[in-house]
């Protein structure tokens, strides 16, 4: 799919991978420009995709349990492009629909100089009220435009729409 791509348009993979020589294959297999890490890697590993790609555009996540958060931003500062603040719960490390600690998200915001941006149970209902907290970058949706389980276009529509007016 990400081949298939025409000209300026950025192939993104999203991944749970935690392995370099995993996340290294994948890089070469898809030919993806920009990489969305969402696990814990140490950041050796960053480093070493750093090295062997260098047009590619690396996402850390970092999940807003408390305010370690913060540190945790800061220590992947160096090694990516941006930052993603994003929930979690015990068996699932994405795609909760849980928001988090918004708080907590704004003093990542003024702690690190890359772009942040916010994930973790936004929706169309708290997208403003998230972003007025944050100030993120840019915001990331997945569930928060759902309906019955299924992307919904009005949901989808309306989250951009609040998303651009900001």
């Amino acid at each position: 799919m990400i081949r298939s791509l025409p000209p300026f348009v950025s192939g993104v993979v999203v991944t749970h991978l935690t392995d370099a020589d995993d996340l290294v294959r994948i890089v070469e297999e898809t030919g993806c420009s920009v990489l969305q890490i969402q696990d814990s890697v140490p950041v050796e590993t960053l480093v070493l995709l750093r090295e062997q790609f260098s047009y590619l555009f690396l996402i850390k996540a970092v999940h807003v349990l408390d305010e370690s958060a913060v540190d945790t931003a800061k220590s992947f500062e160096p090694y990516a492009d941006a930052v993603l603040l994003d929930s979690r719960t015990a068996d699932r490390i994405g795609g909760t629909g849980i928001t988090h600690d918004w708080s907590i998200s704004a003093k990542v915001v003024e702690a690190v100089s890359k772009p942040v941006i916010l994930a973790g149970g936004l929706r169309p209902e708290n997208l403003a009220a998230a972003m007025s907290v944050v100030k993120p970058y840019a915001v990331d949706v997945h569930s928060g435009v759902k309906r019955d389980g299924v992307r919904d276009f009005d949901r989808t529509r309306d989250f951009v729409r609040i998303a651009h007016g900001f």
